[in-house]
């Protein structure tokens, strides 16, 4: 639907210089990404939001929700990294509008001061979709995602992403919210672009009722929660073959890990973070494993 065209059009050495209204439209949308991510962070402490209970974890939405302090301020690699992200989603988008797609971003289609909701259950919190496709006579919600080589070769594999990093939860609450906003949406066309070699893929995700419903089930948990009666921990560590206890790769990557479970400690293995709990109950720091890698993972 989406990269084909691109990859058609990319290949065509006698394209035509792109419509003026598609400069001006990546101009305005990388304008704003800008703003964004170079002015201060924005304080979302007790706000509920879409991309905050896609993940399993309420947890660690929780944590965010009541303001606490993460384990590390974000490195300044982190922060670049969403940039490169930022800019990856925008040239995926501009190039599909160039090459004929007929996409458009929610605030062309909505009231500029329109702010696209889900609810449910007597709940309701912002969701923001990338955009919007019409073809063949229907409407196609549009999620651009730059992923890791691992997660990308893993859901080329498997015909799509699964659910560990809340892709397809964050796409069925977008259906929801496109619904909700009055356009009949039927599925999610996600765009994927590898990180490092720029390969393209593209997948058709169904909307699925549940994971909305499970999303808004963390939304009630996280709602009702405290700073000192947090939900339950979504992850468990499993046993390797050694003995040693290690944690799954969601809390690997989690800004709390140490806060969730204190008593693990953190390695570096083939380059990736991977924190095994202390079953002696010893407390562990990332500090012990500095030769390991420290912070550049």
């Amino acid at each position: 639907m989406i990269a084909d065209r691109i990859r058609d059009y990319l290949d065509n050495s006698r394209r035509a210089q792109p419509d003026e209204t598609v400069l001006q439209w990546a101009t305005r949308r990388f304008t704003d990404g800008l703003r964004r991510r170079m002015g201060p962070d924005r304080d979302m402490t007790g706000r509920l939001y879409a991309t905050l209970v896609t993940q399993r974890c309420a947890r660690r939405a929780a944590y965010k929700y009541h303001g606490v302090a993460p384990d590390a301020p974000l490195p300044a690699r982190a922060v670049l990294n969403y940039y490169v992200g930022d800019i990856a989603e925008l040239a995926v988008l501009a190039l599909a509008k160039a090459a004929g797609c007929d996409l458009a971003a929610p605030d062309e289609l909505l009231l500029d001061t329109e702010r696209m909701r889900v609810s449910r259950n007597g709940l309701s919190f912002g969701c923001w979709p990338d955009a919007v496709l019409h073809v063949g006579g229907a409407w196609y919600n549009v999620e651009v995602k730059k992923m890791a080589e691992a997660s990308y070769d893993q859901a080329k594999r498997d015909g799509g992403p699964d659910d560990t990093w809340g892709y397809r939860t964050q796409a069925s609450l977008e259906v929801a919210a496109w619904r909700e906003a009055g356009i009949d949406v039927r599925a999610t066309v996600l765009v994927a672009l590898r990180g490092l070699t720029g390969e393209l893929g593209e997948w058709v995700l169904p909307y699925d009722d549940a994971l909305v419903e499970q999303a808004f089930a963390r939304a009630a948990q996280v709602r009702d929660s405290t700073p000192d009666l947090l939900p339950d921990r979504a992850h468990r560590p499993t046993t390797c073959p050694d003995g040693r206890q290690r944690l799954p790769v969601q809390c690997a990557y989690c800004s709390y890990t140490r806060r969730c479970w204190p008593t693990a400690r953190r390695i570096v293995e083939r380059g990736r973070p991977a924190w095994y709990v202390d079953t002696a109950g010893s407390a562990g720091h990332v500090g012990d494993d500095e030769s390991a890698g420290g912070d550049d993972w």
